[in-house]
């Protein structure tokens, strides 16, 4: 093919009339020369033209050679999806660990960045169980442990409801997590695993002298209303055998 015997400075002239992503996409895998000479180029262009995607995309998919590439020619490491999604909330919701690692040495990162209802990547793992991101996040600096969504729900909160044991004993065992936070409707973690039958977590809860389970949320209801109401006898149980002892 003619074309491909051209410098390495005309390829690159030519490429410059490719206006699509696509278009450059297919040209550079033509051969494994134009794919050396144009891949700098392709992570360039998205930068510059397609606001970075192929670094929200890479967090999203746990493409951690795409995501450090990305980085490397200048990918806005804040960039967002339409319902506010950063690559770091991606990466942790998703539990791409190397990714979030990745995404934390980048200077200028925040780590706290929110969603459009206020999840940090913080709650975004916990609602997840993944617990090896919660652990890392916990130890970054400006990390707050107990930074709420926009309905009151700390990370606890909703590693409670969701039933990830490890999640929550990490998070109660981090100085500044309060195990009895109350939701936006008065909600704790006590009740919102009670009323999602999570035994487990209803169990480590309630070992917790601090818990008290009788708390009632906004409508009144405690914990034990909330477990019978969703049949979770088990719990409402377990609730009542606390009442009981103290």
């Amino acid at each position: 093919m003619a074309l491909l015997r051209l410098p390495d400075e005309l390829l690159l002239f030519v490429t410059s009339y490719l206006v699509l992503q696509r278009d450059l996409n297919f040209f550079a895998q033509t051969n494994a020369r134009l794919y050396n000479l144009l891949n700098t180029y392709l992570y360039r262009y998205d930068v510059g033209q397609n606001g970075s995607s192929s670094l929200l995309w890479a967090a999203k998919h746990g493409q951690e050679a795409t995501a450090k590439k990305s980085i490397a020619e200048g990918a806005d490491v804040h960039i967002r999806s339409q319902l506010q999604w950063t690559p770091i909330s991606w990466a942790a919701f998703n539990g791409h660990e190397t990714a979030v690692e990745l995404l934390l040495a980048t200077v200028g990162i925040d780590p706290e960045s929110r969603t459009s209802d206020g999840k940090t990547p913080l709650s975004l793992a916990a609602w997840n169980g993944h617990d090896e991101i919660v652990k890392l996040l916990l130890t970054t600096k400006g990390i707050n442990p107990d930074s709420p969504t926009s309905r009151e729900e700390t990370p606890l909160c909703l590693a409670a409801y969701r039933g990830h044991e490890d999640v929550v004993e990490r998070l109660l065992a981090t100085a500044g997590v309060d195990p009895s936070a109350r939701t936006l409707t008065g909600e704790t973690p006590l009740s919102l695993a009670a009323g999602n039958g999570q035994e487990r977590v209803v169990k480590l809860l309630l070992d917790l002298e601090s818990i008290d389970p009788n708390v009632k949320n906004s409508r009144g209801e405690t914990p034990i209303c909330w477990a019978a109401g969703n049949g979770h006898e088990a719990n409402q149980g377990m609730v009542m055998d606390e009442q009981h002892y103290r």
